[in-house]
């Protein structure tokens, strides 16, 4: 991000994986105090049509079927916390995304390249997938006059152009109401979600 648009690199990969599934159950507990909450969501649009992607890359019938997944951001070192571990690394296109982090000097950032998988991310090492790259890039305070303990970061939409996978544009849209209501309906309780106030 930082102002410039950055171009995608598609990757082969064999490598197994923990996709979240809507039918699973997300275990997300209250954090403790150095801790919160992040929830944000990623979609990415694209002006292919799947078919010819999957006729591009030589994808199988059967593989055909499977969401698109993306990898969940993540953040730079002295806000990585072991709880996220617990988490799942990989949501479908457009799913709410989940995370915990440890508070470092009152701010929490993320810089980084996240995957994004065409048609899901293989379970067998003797398979493979298509995937491209998105870059991410912002940071938000966490303000000392308050309790906080869950942030709303907005849902990054990615604009990709697949003649050349580029991205044409980032946009960051306010989806608040049913991110406060998926995390209250994970954790079961009514968490006071706070809007994060992002710096690129």
């Amino acid at each position: 991000m930082k102002n410039k648009i950055l171009p995608f690199v598609i990757l082969a990969f064999l490598i197994p994986v923990n996709v979240f599934s809507k039918d699973a159950k997300v275990s997300l507990k209250e954090p403790k105090d150095g801790k919160i909450i992040v929830i944000g969501r990623i979609k990415v649009i694209y002006d292919e049509d799947k078919d010819f992607i999957a006729k591009t890359f030589s994808i199988a019938e059967c593989e055909k079927s499977k969401p698109d997944l993306y990898e969940r951001p993540t953040p730079l070192k002295e806000n990585q916390s072991k709880d996220r571990l617990s988490l799942p690394d990989l949501y479908e296109n457009g799913d709410l995304f989940f995370d915990v982090c440890w508070i470092s000097k009152r701010k929490i950032s993320y810089e980084g390249r996240m995957a994004f998988y065409f048609f899901g991310k293989v379970q067998s090492k003797k398979e493979q997938g298509i995937f491209i790259t998105l870059p991410y890039n912002f940071s938000f305070e966490v303000p000392k006059e308050c309790d906080c303990k869950a942030f709303y970061i907005g849902t990054f939409i990615y604009h990709v152009f697949c003649d050349d996978y580029k991205i044409k544009k980032i946009e960051i849209l306010d989806e608040y109401d049913e991110a406060e209501k998926e995390l209250n309906k994970i954790t079961g309780k009514d968490f006071a979600l706070y809007k994060a106030e992002l710096k690129y």
